[in-house]
């Protein structure tokens, strides 16, 4: 497995860990113990898992004598970019208009909902990138053809 490949698995699971940890959380406080809604928001704290995926170095050894990075692996990232950043764009949009059709064109929507539209545009990036990375990778053969 390549080293691309297992940053970006790193990255899937770090990431679907987090949400699941948050979304339980917040479900039991609020469903089980009845919480007030604000006290258990505060169960997305395990979001804050999301920055392991900065330790990927020490997890992940890099071979020095070997070759890591060559002209098919940039075109690889660049293809995986390209996605994410496409895919981005298409949830920005949805995202964007949502509030249209929820509180109308002249409604109010709280300023909270701004910055949580950024932290879920770059989950989506990320997400996007590392699932884009790992079918570029394993959906070639090993000897490629001209």
């Amino acid at each position: 497995m390549h080293r691309t490949q297992k940053i970006a698995l790193f990255n899937i699971i770090v990431i679907f860990t987090a949400l699941a940890l948050s979304l339980i959380t917040f479900c039991v406080a609020y469903y089980v113990f009845h919480l007030p809604f604000l006290r258990a928001i505060l169960g997305f704290g395990f979001l804050g898992i999301l920055g392991l995926r900065r330790f990927w170095p020490i997890f992940i050894n890099k071979k020095s004598s070997a070759v890591t990075y060559d002209e098919r692996d940039s075109l690889i990232h660049r293809k995986a970019s390209l996605g994410a950043y496409s895919f981005f764009w298409f949830y920005f949009t949805i995202a964007s208009i949502v509030p249209i059709f929820t509180v109308g064109v002249f409604g109010k929507i709280p300023v909270l909902y701004l910055p949580i539209m950024a932290f879920c545009g770059q989950l989506v990036i990320n997400l996007t990138q590392s699932i884009l990375l790992l079918i570029e990778y394993g959906g070639r053969e090993k000897g490629e053809k001209s």
